[in-house]
């Protein structure tokens, strides 16, 4: 369990203490004072304790990306203004952290296959956790300048959300808490099962990927409006679908930077080349196999998925 500096529990999944019968106005300010808390408790250490623990980084991206789940589920009930000012910096901090993530989801992979790479493939694999290494710094760098430009507008802008003017009474507004809930997963729900029906090539199970985000996060802002069945049994499918996708999604990834790597080095060094080749190509085939193994346990999933009508029993526990 992460933790700030001052012991604080930081990455809490579930909202928790929402009635179903809450005015959705009150939830929207109890929600995003959480959600916006999580970002500036993981903002910090992502650039001050890089040494110690690089999942703050990961943190921090997970952070904003619950913390904009809040800013959709209540945008019937926040002022547009403040909700687009905010949709953009935290786009802006999560875009920030995105390549030192990337970089750090591949040097942990890589350490993986150190031990079980053919003997010839190690000045290639050395290479290219050199190449990922000089990323990482530079990802860094980035993410502290950003911190130092962004900080200080998060903190205005949390003061300026939480204020009991940026709310408002509108349609969905006029609803309970439960009523709005129902409204936001259905609509997410609907979807991931339209992505679902198509989804065969990477772009669309990336599509489908970040569905099934939208879904997962909003559910755990609504737990507390169902029953025992919603968090036990239907939120990890929907936690297991993401993840299934996201190994696509990373294998895939890193598969492209290993082929880019191979471009540019022979390209520009190509009396190089020959001896890290073995490493690279290694690399770009272990990255081709995990994708491959993600996208059968993706079908296998799916189609039990279908087969149990996960959907219509989402809908009945909602209803």
């Amino acid at each position: 369990m992460l933790r700030d500096y001052d012991g604080v529990m930081a990455n809490g999944k579930w909202i928790t203490g929402l009635k179903p019968d809450m005015d959705p106005r009150e939830a929207a300010v109890r929600v995003l004072e959480k959600r916006l808390q999580a970002v500036r408790l993981h903002f910090r250490p992502a650039v001050e304790v890089l040494d110690a623990d690089v999942e703050h980084v990961h943190q921090l991206r997970v952070a904003t990306r619950r913390c904009r789940a809040a800013l959709d589920a209540f945008a019937d009930v926040l002022r547009s203004a403040t909700r687009e000012r905010l949709r953009k910096l935290l786009r802006a901090i999560r875009r920030a952290a995105g390549p030192a993530r990337d970089a750090d989801v591949l040097l942990l992979d890589l350490s993986s296959r150190v031990t079980a790479a053919p003997a010839g493939a190690a000045p290639g694999i050395h290479w290219a956790a050199g190449q990922l290494m000089a990323r990482r710094t530079s990802a860094q760098e980035q993410l502290e300048e950003a911190y130092h430009e962004l900080g200080p507008d998060l903190e205005r802008l949390k003061i300026e959300a939480l204020s009991g003017k940026e709310v408002r009474k509108t349609t969905l507004g006029r609803m309970t808490l439960k009523q709005m809930a129902r409204h936001v997963l259905r609509e997410h729900l609907t979807e991931l099962e339209s992505t679902g029906r198509s989804a065969r090539k990477q772009e669309q199970l990336h599509r489908m990927r970040i569905a099934g985000k939208r879904l997962r996060y909003a559910m755990e802002i609504f737990g507390d409006c169902f029953g025992t069945e919603f968090r036990k049994v239907l939120y990890p499918r929907v936690e297991a679908l993401q993840e299934i996708l996201g190994t696509v999604n990373d294998a895939y990834n890193a598969a492209q930077t290993y082929r880019d790597m191979e471009a540019a080095c022979r390209r520009f060094f190509p009396g190089l080349w020959p001896q890290w080749r073995e490493g690279v190509r290694y690399l770009i085939s272990e990255q081709v196999a995990r994708q491959k193994r993600a996208m059968n346990e993706f079908k296998q999933f799916w189609r039990q998925w279908r087969k149990e009508d996960v959907a219509g029993h989402f809908d009945a526990v909602l209803s």
